[in-house]
C-alpha cells in the first residue's frame, strides 16, 4: 500500500487532463510482491483495492462489519461463501488450498456475495473482438462518467483478462483509455495508468 487514487488525481492536475472521470473516494494500491505472490496474486491484490474503497467510502458501516483484508482474511472469506453454497462448481475445480492459487472474476464475486456484498458480474463476449472491446469502454465510460442519479459512490471495478486483473478506477475522455491500478505494475501516469482499446483488441475480458 501507500499509493492512492489522490496521488493519481493530483498527477491529472499536474498534465493538465481535466476530462478522467475517477471513482469517488479513495482508493489505495497494493501490489503483488516478488518471491511472495507476483505472477498469481493479482485477484487477491484487486479484492484488496476494492476493500481499501469500501473502507474510505463506507467507514462507519465497514467498521460495524469489522472485516479485515489481508490475505489470510479474504482467503478466509472466500472458503466461508464456498461453504455456504455459493459457487459450488468454483470450490471444486479451485479447491481449499488457496495459498499461491491464483484466482478469477468468479471467484471474487463469490467472496464478495458471501459477505453480503451487493456486487455483479458483467460477460463480454469476445468471439467478436472488435464489438466486445467497443462494449467494455462503453461500459466503463458509463460507469464513471454517468453515474446514476443521486449516486452518492462510484465504485472502482475488477477487470479479469485472460491471465491477468486490475482494479479500474476511471475513464479518460480524450484519450479514450481506462484508468487501472495493475498490482504487477509500479504505477507510472506515463506508462502504466492508461489501457486503449488497441490493449484489449488483444485479449480477452470479464469484469
Amino acid at each position: 500500500m501507500g499509493y492512492s487514487l489522490c496521488d493519481i488525481q493530483q498527477q491529472f492536475v499536474n498534465a493538465n487532463i481535466n476530462d478522467a472521470f475517477l471513482a469517488s473516494g479513495d482508493v489505495y494500491f497494493f501490489s503483488t510482491v516478488k518471491h511472495i505472490d507476483y505472477g498469481w496474486g493479482c485477484g487477491w491484490r484487486n479484492i484488496q483495492m476494492l476493500f481499501s474503497w469500501l473502507q474510505t467510502s463506507y467507514n462507519d458501516w465497514f467498521e460495524t462489519q469489522h472485516y479485515k483484508y489481508d490475505l489470510p482474511d479474504l482467503r478466509k472469506h472466500l472458503l466461508n461463501a464456498w461453504k455456504k453454497g455459493i459457487d459450488v462448481d468454483g470450490y471444486q475445480q479451485v479447491g481449499t488450498q488457496l495459498e499461491g492459487t491464483w484466482i478469477g472474476a468468479t471467484e471474487v464475486y463469490t467472496l464478495m456475495t458471501g459477505l453480503m456484498l451487493n456486487v455483479g458480474l458483467v460477460d463480454f463476449d469476445f468471439r467478436n473482438r472488435s464489438s466486445a472491446v467497443d462494449a467494455l469502454f462503453l461500459f466503463f465510460k458509463d460507469h464513471f462518467e454517468n453515474p446514476l442519479k443521486n449516486k452518492r459512490h462510484v465504485s472502482p471495478c475488477y477487470l479479469q483478462t485472460e491471465g491477468h486483473s486490475v482494479t479500474v478506477v476511471g475513464y479518460c475522455d480524450s484519450l479514450k483509455s481506462l484508468i487501472v491500478f495493475d498490482p504487477d505494475c509500479h504505477q507510472s501516469l506515463k506508462k502504466k495508468i492508461f489501457r486503449t482499446r488497441a490493449r484489449y483488441h488483444e485479449t480477452n475480458a470479464d469484469e
